[in-house]
């Protein structure tokens, strides 16, 4: 079993299990691949040849916060495939395993990905982190604000506003992305077929909050991002959603285990659930526990953000310190 990097030469057939493994075998999917990946400034593709392309995967290269004061290295796992007539064989574990040598010995601590599976990324050492409520409200029952004349459209000038806003953000929890500008223009851009409506919160020159959202249908419209600093930017925010109440019945979108909307907007109209998000594990514990510091859960509430909530530390109980992997010798840590 040979596992290699693979070079330009062997992509097409990485496109090819790609698109039979999730793309019901749309030969139009393979040059979305393409362009995704082109978009991708750190990535590496691995596979196994038996002697051609059996199976394959890809590493990410993200970095992500965690906590106020640091950022650190996490590998992204993502399209991982094998041919249907190779599986069983035990190629996609083969690949997990020397993909997690490759991220260790590239200092990426952590690892993260979206699992088809909940149990089989359990057996390599990862398992779920974080939860997430997801809203379903009725347009309609949203409460109309003062602080609604403090939100504004958004312009390409405000990028800059906007990408501060998420760093302040992202800065109070534990694995958020830390984004270029590719991950942004894929939030913020028009595309092809929709216009994308960006919304800023600003009151005595300070921003607080912005909310982004394209397409959609008048039944439901998906907010893309919903980020509010201060309880006063989340109000006036939901008040500017309440306008759209003659052309949109109901919006959606996510926030952290923790955000009090459910409980502050109470009615018996508005759907939450929570749900797990990702899976991650540890990858290098030394470097993971030299980065950990306790979160300030009291400002955090009192601040009542909005925004994706990851704790990669649930991770360390299960699986952290013994987990596929993590064998090498630790080195003893002051704390």
């Amino acid at each position: 079993m040979e596992i290699a990097v693979l070079a330009e030469d062997d992509m097409e057939a990485a496109f090819r299990i790609w698109a039979s493994a999730f793309n019901q075998g749309s030969r139009a999917s393979i040059s979305g691949w393409r362009e995704d990946l082109s978009r991708k400034t750190g990535h590496t593709a691995l596979g196994i040849k038996a002697p051609g392309l059996m199976a394959c995967l890809l590493i990410i290269d993200f970095e992500i916060y965690f906590g106020k004061s640091a950022t650190v290295a996490m590998g992204g796992i993502a399209a991982v495939a094998s041919l249907a007539e190779a599986r069983g064989r035990g190629y996609a574990g083969a690949l997990l395993r020397n993909a997690l040598e490759r991220m260790r010995d590239r200092g990426q601590a952590f690892s993260m990905l979206f699992p088809f599976s909940w149990d089989y990324y359990r057996r390599f050492g990862w398992d779920w982190i974080g939860e997430q409520r997801r809203y379903s409200v009725p347009t309609h029952i949203l409460k109309p604000s003062p602080e609604t004349e403090y939100v504004r459209a958004a312009g390409a000038s405000d990028r800059s506003i906007i990408e501060t806003l998420y760093t302040e953000y992202g800065r109070r929890y534990r694995g958020p992305i830390l984004r270029d500008e590719a991950l942004w223009n894929g939030i913020l851009n028009d595309t092809d077929g929709h216009f994308n409506f960006t919304y800023l919160y600003e009151k005595d020159g300070v921003a607080e909050g912005y909310l982004c959202f394209r397409g959609g249908s008048e039944e439901e419209t998906r907010v893309r991002e919903f980020v509010a600093l201060t309880s006063r930017a989340r109000a006036g925010l939901l008040g500017l959603l309440r306008r759209h109440d003659m052309k949109i019945k109901r919006f959606t979108w996510t926030a952290p285990a923790d955000d009090l909307f459910w409980a502050d907007g109470y009615h018996k109209e508005i759907e939450t659930k929570l749900t797990p998000v990702v899976q991650a594990r540890i990858v290098d514990v030394v470097r993971a526990l030299e980065l950990w510091k306790p979160v300030d859960t009291e400002a955090r509430h009192s601040r009542q953000e909005s925004g994706p909530s990851y704790s990669l530390w649930k991770t360390i109980p299960r699986h952290g310190m013994r987990a596929p992997g993590n064998s090498r010798p630790s080195t003893a840590i002051s704390m």
